[in-house]
């Protein structure tokens, strides 16, 4: 027998050292990614809150009164989540002629985000929840 045999590959403790880096490694980047996902859903949310608002205000200063969800046609630019869009948010508003409340409701996997679980933004401005969300 030659004792000096060229062996090449891998043995089974360097195989699990790299497998315990990649576990190690995954356990970190994908919460974070998560984390990042839903932060970006956030924004998302909040943007079509505002965008709702600026609708209204533009229909207020043309007919002197705020519109229902029907007359902005919420229901065709949101369309509410379901499997075949990607939305994380539903979109409802409730309204009267000198006042309105439009709200971004969670949806999917979008339920887990604990620290900002509902948007809202009325005609006043009042924007809720009151903690970091917004910013």
């Amino acid at each position: 027998m030659n004792k000096h045999m060229n062996n090449s590959g891998f043995t089974l403790i360097e195989l699990l050292v790299a497998i315990g880096i990649v576990a190690l490694l995954a356990a970190y980047a994908i919460p974070n990614y998560r984390d990042y996902v839903m932060k970006s859903k956030r924004t998302e949310a909040m943007n079509n809150l505002l965008q709702v608002s600026h609708l209204q205000e533009r229909y207020y200063a043309n007919k002197n009164r705020y519109a229902t969800a029907d007359e902005l046609q919420l229901d065709e630019i949101f369309p509410t989540p379901d499997d075949t869009n990607e939305r994380a948010y539903s979109i409802s508003m409730e309204s009267t002629n000198t006042s309105y409340t439009v709200q971004a409701k969670p949806h999917g996997t979008q339920t887990k985000d604990t620290d900002c679980p509902l948007f809202s933004l009325d005609s006043m401005g009042k924007r809720k929840p009151d903690n970091d969300c917004w910013d």
